[in-house]
C-alpha cells in the first residue's frame, strides 16, 4: 500500500513539473511575442493548456487588429494634415503675390502702409503653416523613407531660385558656392524641407549678405553650410537646437524650426552643428555620408 501511495505521489509530482515547465514555455513565447514585431502565436503542447492558449491567441489577434487599425487611422490623419497644409499654402502664395502687385502700384503712402500690414499678416500665417507642415513631416518620418540617389547641387539650386524674389524683397544677396554634382542617398522630400527651414531662417533673421556653400570633404562626406549675420547677439548658439528655444521670442519665432531641422537631418543619417564666429554670426553646418564613387 505504501508503495502504491509513493507511486501516486511521484506521478503527481511529475505531472506538476510537466505542467509548470509547459507554463514556463508559454510565458517565454508570450514574452518573445511582446518584445518583437511578429505575427507568431502561442502554441499548446499539453491538451489541458489548449483552452488557455486559444484565449491568449484570440486576445493577440484582437490586439494586433486594433493596432493596425489605429496605425492606419493615424496615417490617414497625418496625410490629411499634410494635404490641408499644402492646400492652404497655395492660396496664401497667390494672395501674397497679388498683394505685392497692389503694393507696387499703390500711389498713396497710406495705401502702401495698408498693403504692408497685409503682407506682414500673410507672412505670419505662412510661418505658422510651415510649422504645421514641419510637425506633419516629423510624424511621417516614423514611417519608411524613400531613399534614392539625389544630386543635391541641383536640388538646392532649384530651391534657391524659387526664393529669389523673397531674397530681393528682403534686400539680401546670398553668396552661393555649390560644388558640382554633390550626390547623396537620401529622401528628397525631407531634405527639401531641411533646406527650406535653413533658407527660411536666413530670411527671418539674416542681415547683410548670407553665405550658402556645399562641398565634398576629404572623407567623401557632403557638407552644406548656411551662414548669416544677425542683427542682435546670440547668447547661446547651441541651445537653439532645443525644442521651443529661440534667440529672440517674436510672433515670427516659435522655436521649432531648428529643432525640427535637426530631427529631419538625423533621420536622414546626417549630423548638424551650430557655430558662431562672432556673437552676431550664425552658422549651421549639415553633413551627410556621400555616395561612393565606384
Amino acid at each position: 500500500m505504501m508503495i502504491l501511495l509513493w507511486l501516486v505521489i511521484v506521478v503527481l509530482i511529475l505531472v506538476v513539473v510537466i505542467l509548470l515547465l509547459d507554463m514556463r514555455r508559454i510565458k517565454r513565447e508570450l514574452t518573445r511575442i511582446n518584445q518583437t514585431n511578429t505575427n507568431a502565436k502561442v502554441t499548446a503542447t499539453l491538451a489541458v493548456h489548449r483552452p488557455l492558449v486559444q484565449e491568449i491567441n484570440t486576445t493577440l489577434d484582437t490586439t494586433r487588429h486594433l493596432l493596425r487599425t489605429r496605425q492606419q487611422e493615424d496615417a490617414r490623419v497625418r496625410q490629411l494634415m499634410t494635404n490641408l497644409v499644402h492646400d492652404i499654402k497655395t492660396p496664401l502664395a497667390i494672395a501674397a503675390g497679388y498683394n505685392q502687385l497692389v503694393q507696387k502700384n499703390a500711389p498713396a503712402p497710406e495705401d502702401r502702409a495698408r498693403t504692408q500690414k497685409v503682407a506682414d499678416s500673410l507672412a505670419t500665417v505662412s510661418h505658422y503653416v510651415d510649422t504645421l507642415m514641419n510637425f506633419s513631416l516629423l510624424q511621417e518620418t516614423n514611417s519608411g523613407l524613400t531613399l534614392q540617389s539625389v544630386n543635391v547641387t541641383d536640388l538646392l539650386s532649384r530651391l534657391l531660385l524659387t526664393y529669389y524674389d523673397t531674397f530681393t524683397a528682403k534686400k539680401l544677396t546670398p553668396d552661393i558656392e555649390l560644388a558640382p554634382d554633390l550626390t547623396i542617398r537620401t529622401d528628397e522630400r525631407l531634405l527639401s524641407r531641411v533646406f527650406q527651414n535653413l533658407i527660411g531662417n536666413i530670411l527671418t533673421y539674416g542681415v547683410g549678405q548670407p553665405t550658402i556653400q556645399g562641398e565634398r570633404l576629404a572623407d567623401q562626406r557632403v557638407q552644406f553650410t548656411f551662414a548669416n549675420a544677425v542683427a542682435e547677439p546670440i547668447p547661446d548658439v547651441a541651445a537653439l537646437l532645443a525644442r521651443f528655444a529661440t534667440a529672440h521670442q517674436t510672433a515670427q519665432s516659435s522655436g521649432l524650426g531648428l529643432n525640427i531641422m535637426q530631427t529631419l537631418v538625423q533621420r536622414l543619417g546626417g549630423t548638424v552643428s551650430l557655430a558662431a564666429s562672432t556673437r552676431t554670426q550664425f552658422v549651421v553646418q549639415i553633413t551627410f555620408p556621400g555616395v561612393s564613387e565606384s
